[in-house]
């Protein structure tokens, strides 16, 4: 099953996302066609990025909690750090991509 097709020579192809590190702090996310090694990069992160997506995570799971035992006020507590989370990862993404 093909995931994607290549904008330069248009086979499909499955994505394999790959790595590398631009510097110490800077991770480079990409994929290559293997049938004309065309590279398209999908994102980058830093150490800034990685921790916001563990605070989300985190808040994700703490609001799967609350809604399980129907704790409305502490599921919209959590609803809206993840939203606030989510803006900053935004916000942070930007900056490096």
């Amino acid at each position: 099953m093909n995931n994607t097709y290549c904008d330069k020579c248009e086979k499909g192809f499955k994505i394999e996302l790959q790595s590398r590190f631009l510097d110490k702090d800077l991770e480079e996310f990409y994929f290559i066609c293997p049938h004309c090694l065309h590279e398209y990069i999908s994102f980058k992160e830093n150490k800034e990025v990685k921790k916001i997506k563990k605070k989300i995570n985190k808040e994700i799971s703490k609001y799967n909690l609350a809604c399980n035992n129907k704790d409305i006020v502490n599921a919209n507590v959590r609803y809206n750090n993840v939203r606030k989370f989510r803006k900053q990862l935004q916000n942070e993404m930007n900056k490096i991509n």
